[in-house]
């Protein structure tokens, strides 16, 4: 809650600092992101598991967002979880189910982060349309305008970034292994191929 509420403060007072924190995230996650990539092509290169790692998964790992257990000395910072991704046991990971788990977990979609996107504009456009017209504006609108510019930027480097979520992803649930297929039992009907009709 603390830590919210200090983002709050930010973004009504300083919304510079908070459009600079979220570049500095941007630059992390993706720099993660093609760091977990290399990781996939070295370990697995016919698998594309670890190459799909998007933006999402890369902010989510930023923020602490797997564990390797239920106890918070578990979670895993950049360098455990590389190290558990090369390990067998960090290879065969279904990496959709993670994400629509990530989803699930978060409180705020692209959807939401659109929409604020398009009611700030709004608010811009009436600004500019009242100046084009020789209307006077106030003070305050001068300021909330400086303020959208930020928001704007602001949402847009975060607009892959989970937002809210509450705990960890533990990597090691079952749940989110791969399952291997199943195997054809030798009673099972099979159509033959390359065979004309008799």
């Amino acid at each position: 809650f603390n830590n919210r509420l200090t983002f709050m403060i930010m973004g009504l007072l300083f919304p510079e600092i908070l459009l600079f924190q979220a570049v500095i995230d941007f630059q992390d996650a993706d720099i993660l992101r093609k760091r977990i990539r290399y990781v996939g092509r070295e370990l697995t290169p016919k698998d594309d598991g670890l190459k799909k790692w998007n933006m999402e998964l890369a902010f989510f790992a930023g923020m602490g967002g797997f564990s390797k257990g239920y106890d918070n000395k578990d979670v895993m910072d950049i360098n455990s979880l590389q190290a558990f991704l090369e390990r067998p046991e960090g290879k065969n990971l279904d990496w959709t189910k993670i994400k629509r788990t990530i989803r699930h977990r978060s409180r705020s979609d692209t959807l939401i982060k659109a929409i604020a996107i398009l009611q700030l504009l709004w608010i811009y456009t009436q600004t500019f349309a009242r100046i084009a017209e020789h209307l006077a504006i106030s003070p305050l609108e001068v300021t909330t305008c400086a303020h959208i510019v930020c928001a704007i930027f602001t949402y847009g480097f975060w607009m892959k970034k989970p937002f809210d979520v509450q705990e960890p992803v533990n990597l090691k649930e079952s749940r989110y292994r791969l399952r291997p297929p199943r195997p054809v039992s030798s009673g099972a009907w099979l159509p033959l191929r390359g065979r004309g009709r008799s």
